[in-house]
């Protein structure tokens, strides 16, 4: 039987989702208004999903396996009950659409981790809870959960404590240099000959990564430099001057560290292109219609004829 271990995955924040048990032999049921003490009495096993995307605000102890999840990991909650009428065993299986961090069948963990059951639910028998003596549960894949147990009054409980999959994060631009001050618009006298970009973190890239096309469409010839490094540096064949260019460093472009894909759309996930524009206009061009015309004098005087 294969069994997981606690990993640092739970260190790492992921998007809020609702955790469900999916499968297996449970049989889901809605929250019960009492549950702890001969409240349900059927030979089935039965389980409900309990608190969701709950940020630990200390460590949360587990029985299986034996280790204890860090403050500020998320995590929901799952309650299974096995509590028939007569004495009675069962062997059964549990499926989340989670992936499972641990378990918690001891009577104390699970009266200290009562904080993640549902508000509307009381609680029952708090010196009682919990599996006994004979009675089994294991992780056996990812999502997985297998029990076997034994009980008659007042039943056996355990929480199934899962974790959402970790976000996939890549490098993400920090910033880059030079970076126009008014408008974003470059008005310097001899143009712009390159641009750097400082990442997060070290990247792989190759010599020609970055693609830079002018305001015509047409391609404009690169060199990309700073590979292993924070640094990504790309000079132009041809200088921006009175021109626009958009500069596309493509999700090729990879972290030293990890290997994963920059976050060029920035949305928190390894994947998509960094895309950015650079435009540059001669100081003189009031209209920025790459000429220096009677139109840019006139609409310098009109602004200046309003001035405060």
């Amino acid at each position: 039987m294969k069994k997981i271990f606690f990993t640092a995955f739970l260190l790492i924040a992921a998007a809020p989702c609702f955790s469900e048990i999916v499968g297996g032999s449970v049989t889901v049921i809605s929250p019960p208004l009492n549950t702890g003490e001969d409240n349900h009495q059927i030979d089935e096993l039965l389980g409900f999903n309990e608190r969701q995307n709950v940020t630990l605000q200390s460590e949360l102890a587990l029985d299986y396996p034996n280790a204890n999840i860090p403050a500020g990991a998320t995590v929901s909650s799952h309650y299974i009950i096995y509590d028939p009428q007569d004495q009675a065993n069962i062997t059964g299986t549990v499926v989340t659409d989670e992936q499972v961090a641990g378990l918690i069948y001891e009577t104390d963990k699970l009266n200290a981790s009562d904080f993640l059951g549902l508000p509307g639910t009381n609680y029952l028998n708090p010196s009682m809870r919990g599996l006994e003596s004979g009675d089994s549960a294991s992780i056996d894949e990812t999502y997985t959960v297998s029990f076997d147990l034994g009980a008659s009054t007042p039943g056996d409980y355990a929480r199934i404590i899962t974790a959402s999959e970790p976000a996939v994060v890549g490098p993400q631009l920090l910033m880059r240099n030079p970076k126009a001050a008014v408008n974003d618009v470059h008005t310097n006298e001899n143009g712009v000959g390159s641009v750097r970009l400082l990442f997060n973190e070290p990247i792989l890239f190759g010599a020609n990564e970055a693609s830079v096309t002018n305001e015509d469409g047409q391609g404009v010839s690169s060199q990309t430099t700073g590979s292993g490094s924070r640094f990504m540096v790309i000079t132009f064949s041809d200088v921006l001057l009175g021109d626009k260019y958009t500069i596309t460093v493509p999700d090729s472009t990879t972290s030293k560290q990890t290997g994963n894909a920059i976050d060029g759309d920035n949305d928190g996930s390894a994947g998509g292109d960094l895309v950015f524009t650079m435009e540059h206009r001669k100081r003189q061009d009031f209209n920025n219609d790459n000429e220096v015309e009677m139109k840019d004098l006139a609409e310098f005087a009109e602004e200046w004829l309003w001035a405060d």
